[in-house]
């Protein structure tokens, strides 16, 4: 199967929590479930910057391992927020890691480019979440 595939269908949940929130369903379980869900998904960004150093083909920039523990510190922050906070700290570590990895690392073009996209739908999909809660 395609990654592509599992990268869209890891974006899925993002969708359906700002489009349930938009339509008023369940506001405060559908926030706690997109904050949970970005957290998760931060961690797994950094997730695979650590096992890029674990397997020894860094592309030359030595501090991947800090890198690669940063999106779960900075994710954990959102517990402490209220969702409106949340979801723009959530927005600005995805725009934050997609820059990071976009310009200090050299990924594929084509996981480039599914990261573009991804990461334009999470950020969208915050952004509305945000305007939605308020």
């Amino acid at each position: 199967m395609k990654y592509e595939y599992l990268g869209y269908a890891g974006a899925t949940p993002f969708v359906a929590a700002a489009t349930a929130l938009m339509l008023g369903f369940f506001p405060s379980a559908t926030a706690n479930a997109l904050v949970f869900y970005s957290v998760i998904i931060l961690s797994f960004l950094g997730g695979v910057h650590w096992g890029v150093a674990l397997v020894g083909s860094d592309d030359g920039v030595s501090n991947r391992f800090t890198f690669a523990i940063l999106p779960s510190l900075a994710a954990w922050a959102v517990f402490l927020m209220p969702f409106e906070a949340a979801f723009v700290h959530l927005a600005f570590c995805f725009l934050a890691f997609w820059l990071v990895e976009r310009y200090l690392y050299k990924i594929s073009s084509r996981y480039q480019r599914l990261r573009n996209i991804l990461t334009a739908i999470v950020i969208s999909a915050l952004t509305i979440a945000f305007i939605a809660f308020l």
